[in-house]
């Protein structure tokens, strides 16, 4: 038997598609707005947006980079305006969602996961 979910219900639970979550969290990370304020622009309640970067960081980790690596790479950088760091940020972020969206749609249509899972570990062969 099924359990009456708690609260106010208005109809099924929506689903929402992986290209979207990846789109919501990619948009509050990288930008100034609160999860709440991206939340009510995407008209989704705030524990969906919770929901999305908890799903987002499980399945979309951060790498572990030594800070001696970026201290490196920053000294052998030229000096660049904030503007242009800014552009290129946006057009880096938005390359990634459109990788995302891709490896999502490879893997839906082959049936395979091909990203590395979290904790996965090495072949012995």
């Amino acid at each position: 038997m099924e359990k009456p979910r708690k609260g106010p219900s208005t109809g099924p639970i929506p689903v929402y598609d992986s290209s979207f979550k990846i789109a919501v969290v990619r948009e509050y990370i990288s930008g100034p707005y609160s999860q709440t304020q991206v939340a009510e622009k995407h008209h989704i309640t705030e524990s969906t947006m919770h929901y999305f970067v908890k799903w987002y960081k499980d399945n979309f980790p951060e790498p572990d980079i030594p800070q001696s690596a970026i201290d490196a790479e920053i000294q052998t950088q030229p000096e660049r305006t904030r503007e242009e760091l800014e552009k290129e940020l946006a057009f880096a972020n938005l390359k990634i969602t459109a990788f995302e969206i891709l490896i999502n749609n490879a893997e839906q249509e082959m049936g395979v996961d091909i990203r590395k899972k979290a904790g996965s570990k090495r072949s012995t062969k």
